[in-house]
């Protein structure tokens, strides 16, 4: 399945609104996505109740841009599976989760694919992700570790 993101507003609040299969690939997306809701200084909502997966990159990229106003950011997680594994990642100790939009979107912008990365900008976008999510509990760093000095490894090849 694609993936598709787009952005909206209601009332005084930035909607993140993510669809389909969210995999490393639609990062620089999503990063301009969050730059551009981010200029308006106002709370984000993430809409992820169209989010048939979401990969760990995905994930620590919103941890990596919206932890500095964590507080004016929440998460709408309708589906037990995407619940389950941002619970996993203890993404809720850091992050409110909310079950539904509390609020009518005005319109959405499609926020247009990017031309494909680079390896070393992938590399780069993988391990920033990965390294935010240690961040967020300890007990992360083990599965994703891993990932961090594999891709160290490839880069002093």
């Amino acid at each position: 399945m694609s993936a598709h993101v787009l952005i909206g507003q209601y009332d005084h609040t930035a909607v993140l609104k993510l669809i389909g299969s969210l995999r490393y690939q639609i990062a620089p997306q999503i990063e301009q996505a969050l730059h551009l809701l981010n200029s308006g200084h106002l709370p984000i909502q993430v809409d992820l109740s169209q989010v048939d997966v979401i990969d760990s990159t995905i994930l620590g990229l919103l941890v990596q841009k919206l932890m500095p106003q964590k507080d004016l950011a929440s998460f709408i997680v309708i589906t037990d599976s995407l619940h389950k594994q941002l619970k996993a990642i203890r993404f809720d100790t850091t992050f409110r989760l909310i079950s539904q939009l509390p609020g009518k979107i005005i319109s959405y912008t499609v926020i247009s694919p990017q031309l494909p990365q680079a390896n070393e900008q992938i590399r780069s976008y993988v391990r920033a992700a990965h390294e935010e999510l240690i961040k967020i509990d300890k007990q992360n760093e083990k599965d994703y570790r891993r990932v961090i000095d594999c891709l160290n490894k490839k880069d002093s090849q």
